[in-house]
């Protein structure tokens, strides 16, 4: 079956739809470059989220357990059972001249130490039920120090896309102001042949 044969103002109006449609390709490769790079940006920024919320999460975790056990490993300096026999239960282990004059050696420590010595360093002192004599100094506060990834500025590529965007919408809105200006043309053409001619009219195709 053959094909229709268009009419001059189908063809004008075909010619104008391939010319909107060939402007709307070519802002298309722009278009993607464009949004390629703010993904890109983003997407950097979305790793480096990720892995800054994975040490933040390691580091709560460590001041957790640092709160609930803020002491080193105690330290074993001596046994007031072997010093003061069966009498070291009622020895007072805070007696000013015991800390002052009963040394230790505790090698940990660089060798002989008195308890007045431990407590200037910052130990704490205590003895247990066995008479074990320890010593345990608050550790060291962890301290988080990464810094937060800053959010990217993408408001160029915004910028940029919005101003892509509405070349496409004037090209659209003039492709269709275009396309109804010569409808209206033609038409206005055709009452004007029917006006003139008007046993003619009814054979006129639009």
């Amino acid at each position: 079956m053959a094909k229709k044969k268009l009419t001059a103002r189908q063809r004008n109006i075909e010619r104008l739809a391939k010319d909107y449609q060939t402007s709307v390709a070519g802002l298309e490769p722009e278009y993607q470059s464009v949004f390629e790079k703010k993904t890109k940006t983003l997407s950097g920024y979305e790793q480096q989220s990720k892995e800054y919320g994975k040490k933040l999460e390691d580091y709560e975790k460590v001041l957790a357990a640092y709160k609930a056990n803020p002491y080193s490993s105690p330290i074993v300096v001596g046994n007031l059972s072997s010093i003061l026999g069966k009498y070291w239960k009622d020895f007072d282990i805070q007696d000013q001249d015991f800390k002052n004059t009963y040394s230790f050696n505790v090698p940990e420590l660089g060798g002989k130490v008195t308890p007045f010595e431990l407590e200037s360093r910052g130990y704490d002192l205590s003895v247990d039920s066995s008479g074990i004599y320890s010593a345990k100094k608050l550790a060291t506060t962890p301290k988080f120090t990464e810094q937060a990834p800053v959010i990217p500025d993408t408001s160029q590529f915004d910028t940029e896309l919005e101003q892509l965007q509405t070349k496409r919408k004037t090209l659209g809105e003039g492709f269709e102001r275009e396309k109804a200006e010569r409808k209206s043309s033609q038409l206005r053409a055709v009452s004007q042949r029917s006006r003139e001619r008007p046993m003619l009219s009814k054979g006129v195709t639009l």
